[in-house]
């Protein structure tokens, strides 16, 4: 059988410089996503309080689509005789 060798592996300084980048590089996207998070935040609650508005100042009536008129006096069912 062969002597095994006993392999030593050594890392230069070229490869800790681009671990140093990489985790630049990270730390930069970390940053870049949380402001796209609160970004979107923002933009979801505008948006939320911009419908609340709209709906307080239409009405629920109005949120309809219009395809079937609401109920009036002439339309509806006539009472039951008993009541």
């Amino acid at each position: 059988m062969a002597k095994k060798e006993r392999i030593t592996i050594n890392r230069d300084d070229d490869l800790d410089a681009i671990d140093l980048e990489l985790e630049q590089a990270l730390e930069q996207l970390n940053g870049a996503n949380e402001k796209i998070t609160s970004l979107l935040a923002s933009i979801e609650s505008t948006n939320r309080a911009g419908e609340t508005k709209a709906y307080a100042e239409e009405g629920p009536e109005e949120e309809a689509s219009g395809d079937t008129p609401p109920p009036s006096q002439d339309n509806q069912a006539p009472a039951s005789p008993g009541h």
